[in-house]
């Protein structure tokens, strides 16, 4: 399964793949976690969500899935414990839909993050409203 749900058509290289969420694979098509096909196709969220990352403790990657209802500009990042910015994972403009965002425990210089609890941040902003919503995690490695 390609690692961003729409990828630029580079099918080489293991750091554009992950484990599909269906049993079985589903080359050639995108897939969310937990919806049914019908579902993919019609669904739009109703609300702005910011789920737990998963795994949780991370030892290599983790991956953090969002929703957002409307267009909106979206901002997720990293912060270590004690507030210091860690990396900014996403900063652009996007359409009302699921996303999905992997990180590999490195920080803005490409160097690996410590172990330690880490807060992860999204600030969305709309046209009519803006919200932060934050989460915590674990790096052991």
């Amino acid at each position: 399964m390609p690692v961003e749900l729409n990828p630029a058509n580079n099918q080489n290289g293991s750091f554009n793949w992950r484990t599909s969420y269906a049993i079985g694979g589903s080359p050639g098509t995108d897939d969310l976690p937990g919806l049914s096909d019908e579902a993919k196709e019609i669904k739009v969220p109703e609300r702005f969500t910011l789920g737990q990352n998963y795994p949780n403790p991370v030892s290599d990657l983790t991956y953090i899935d969002y929703m957002i209802p409307d267009e909106a500009q979206v901002q997720l990042s990293v912060y270590n414990i004690v507030g210091q910015h860690v990396i900014t994972l996403v900063n652009k403009r996007q359409l009302a839909g699921q996303y999905q965002v992997t990180w590999d425990g490195v920080d803005q210089n490409n160097n690996k993050v410590t172990d330690g609890v880490y807060i992860y941040r999204i600030a969305i902003r709309t046209r009519d409203e803006s919200k932060v919503i934050t989460r915590k995690m674990m790096i052991l490695k």
